[in-house]
């Protein structure tokens, strides 16, 4: 089950965190690459990049952390969580390295508890004074924390649909504005003070580090998540991409002038597989125009390619593996995923571990 997808502007076009397989570094989704550890595999994770320095990556869970600093490729692990035995809801890091410490600031929210902070890469936390997240499934696939992308020390929290804003790296907040329910804020690389939001379905977005915001129509019913990816054309902003639903479908929207146009990219009523199913997350590359990502529950990450063929294709992962003591078991025939179940032959197992098998 694909859990949040990121896409740095150099390095690995997406790294995704997924439930049961941890998730994985691509640098061509076109091609098999192996599953990326950290984390163990089995928990919920979210991976977040730092802006200006793309090869710092983060990726955490329940009771524990990891950083990279070279995009993903090796881990070193934090000393600490901000809380234990809790899940992780949210994620983001400061667009550049703090002034002081020269390393990237590193937001958490965990479980039902307040946003936390370290400038410390991991080894302590410090708990803001914003209230503590409602969240209480380790499925739900929200973004409530987003860091200012020009600005260093804005940090925007969500909780409830109230909005709240920290101008001191997140230690404390303050309250701004509510609009309804929402389960996504985001802020848009290159624009300083651009805040979007979606609120009970309906897209926002704010140039006044959210004190006014104005409503994004579209041609969708309902907005169900967002992102943003490269533009098209030095200096024009970036791309908006929206997974909606309408007419009782999922459908895919791409507007490359902030929401005052709308191309359909992917309608699920011309699908003619199954495979599409239960869409649960997007992302856009930033490093190439016009190429997005679609995670599923249970059927993979699919990605659509910028020829406005509306056709998505599926990313293509590392064949299942299977380890008995550290050591990699080698099959007759490859274990696979059938019908969203790992399906893995039995007799070479028990062979394996010293077993006869007869028939």
């Amino acid at each position: 089950v694909t859990r949040m997808m990121c896409t740095p502007p150099s390095g690995a076009r997406l790294i995704s965190s997924s439930q049961d397989f941890g998730g994985g570094r691509f640098t061509d989704v076109t091609q098999h690459m192996p599953i990326m550890v950290p984390p163990k595999n089995g928990e919920p994770s979210i991976t977040a990049y730092c802006e200006n320095d793309p090869n710092f990556l983060v990726r955490m869970g329940k009771g524990y952390g990891w950083y990279s600093t070279d995009n993903g490729i090796n881990w070193a692990p934090m000393k600490s969580v901000p809380v234990e035995g809790q899940f992780i809801i949210s994620l983001d890091i400061s667009a550049y390295p703090h002034k002081d410490t020269g390393n990237p600031v590193i937001y958490a929210v965990y479980g039902s508890t307040p946003p936390a902070v370290s400038f410390d890469l991991g080894n302590t936390w410090t708990i803001s004074d914003a209230p503590p997240s409602k969240k209480k499934s380790e499925w739900d696939i929200v973004d409530l924390i987003a860091t200012d992308k020009v600005n260093n020390e804005v940090v925007y929290y969500v909780n409830e649909g109230l909005l709240h804003r920290s101008e001191d790296y997140g230690v404390t907040y303050k309250a701004i504005t509510s609009n309804g329910e929402c389960d996504s804020i985001k802020t848009m690389f290159g624009k300083k003070n651009y805040l979007f939001a979606n609120w009970d379905g309906v897209l926002y977005y704010s140039s006044s580090q959210g004190e006014l915001f104005k409503k994004i129509e579209g041609p969708y019913d309902k907005v169900l998540k967002f992102a943003f990816g490269k533009e098209e054309k030095d200096g024009d902003p970036a791309v908006i991409y929206v997974m909606a639903l309408k007419d009782g479908y999922y459908c895919v929207y791409r507007s490359q002038d902030i929401g005052q146009t709308w191309t359909l990219i992917y309608n699920e009523s011309t699908e003619t597989t199954t495979d599409m199913v239960a869409l649960n997350s997007i992302a856009a590359d930033r490093q190439l125009f016009g190429l997005v990502y679609l995670g599923s529950n249970g059927r993979g990450i699919h990605y659509g390619l910028p020829d406005d063929s509306n056709i998505f294709y599926k990313v293509r992962k590392d064949d299942v593996k299977v380890l008995i003591n550290g050591q990699t078991v080698m099959f007759d025939v490859s274990p696979k995923l059938i019908d969203d179940r790992t399906m893995v032959p039995m007799r070479k197992i028990f062979e394996d571990v010293g077993a006869v098998v007869e028939w």
